[in-house]
């Protein structure tokens, strides 16, 4: 899934730069696709809130911040530098603007906002998630996700209102695309992972592909009428992103409910989707820039579009090769470490 929705970010941003999407086939449902940044945050409420629901205090903080660092900061900070360097140098950004980024802090200004790389924003709000989880995982232990969950959606749909209404005219973006916008999004994550935890999900042992497929028409038949009816422009307004949020969050849900074997499932678990779900995030990080650059190139527009596919993915997979694997491995090395282990466990007791 997340490979397949990294995969559908990086087709929409070719839309938004110049391809003639009406040209497509379903080209409308192209222009929607930028719902895959909505699967992202949901994905990683479930994902990363598991630990947390299944341990609660007994759960590293160390070890989880550890594996985050790891995870996130090589590519990003690599990404950034090597982009932002490049930019300044072409007196297409600020020195401001690369240290901000550095620091993850672009989003708290309009004069950084959205700098140096176009999808840095997400990883803001990522960011952002990431330091508050063990906190706000709290809120959804046992039966609190039924009060929970409401309050988080309202608190986004209010400020996505409130948004829309005061600065549809004005630096929209960098107001809506602020963590609140999307709290409701984490909070269906935090709350399927609840489900998880609590064993209310199938385990995979449905038989019938029904409720899985009906997820998958659900979602493409709203892509297509949200393209439809609002283009590119539908993340600048209130509900397409959190009907797209429930939408993935049923879709995760009934396809983990699905037993491996069913013939459905293997839109998701194939070598393509899998390989592309490996390079997921490297490629989310390294497409645009790449994009962008090719276009000032004034290459054709299906040259364009090919070299611009090509190159995207085989960055990624050098990024990943190169640069996440090597340190993934160190870190499930240093977490293996039973001197580390024992000495993390030690002042995580003390500070517990």
């Amino acid at each position: 899934m997340r490979g397949l929705a990294s995969l559908g970010v990086v087709i929409f941003h070719l839309s938004t730069l110049g391809l003639a999407v009406g040209l497509l086939p379903l080209g409308n449902m192209i222009t929607s696709w930028n719902s895959g940044v909505d699967f992202f945050f949901v994905l990683s409420g479930f994902l990363l809130s598991i630990p947390f629901l299944q341990q609660g205090s007994k759960y590293s903080l160390k070890n989880y911040y550890v594996k985050r660092i790891f995870r996130i900061l090589p590519v990003y900070y690599l990404n950034i530098l090597l982009i932002g360097t490049i930019l300044i140098l072409t007196l297409h950004a600020t020195l401001l603007q690369l240290v901000s980024s550095f620091f993850f802090a672009q989003s708290l200004s309009p004069a950084t906002f959205n700098s140096i790389n176009g999808v840095s924003w997400t990883l803001v709000i990522e960011e952002i998630f990431y330091v508050t989880l063990p906190l706000f995982s709290v809120l959804f232990t046992k039966n609190r996700w039924r009060y929970s969950l409401p309050a988080c959606l309202a608190v986004s749909i209010l400020y996505r209102e409130w948004a829309v209404l005061e600065f549809a005219h004005s630096d929209l973006s960098f107001h809506l695309w602020q963590y609140p916008s999307f709290l409701g999004h984490y909070a269906l994550g935090l709350t399927l992972a609840n489900f998880y935890v609590n064993r209310k999900f199938s385990g995979g042992k449905v038989t019938s592909s029904k409720p899985m497929l009906a997820s998958i028409l659900l979602l493409i038949v709203t892509q297509y009428f949200v393209g439809s009816a609002y283009g590119i422009s539908n993340n600048g307004l209130v509900l397409p992103g959190l009907l797209f949020a429930f939408e993935y969050a049923s879709l995760i849900y009934f396809t983990l409910s699905t037993t491996s074997q069913s013939t459905l499932r293997k839109i998701f678990d194939n070598r393509l989707a899998t390989s592309l779900g490996k390079i997921s995030y490297s490629l989310y990080t390294w497409h645009l820039p790449i994009e962008i650059f090719l276009l000032r190139s004034g290459l054709r527009s299906w040259e364009w579009v090919g070299l611009s596919l090509f190159l995207s993915l085989s960055v990624a997979a050098l990024s990943y090769k190169f640069v996440e694997k090597p340190f993934l491995r160190y870190r499930d090395r240093l977490l293996s470490d039973k001197r580390v282990t024992d000495a993390l466990v030690s002042v995580h007791s003390t500070e517990a």
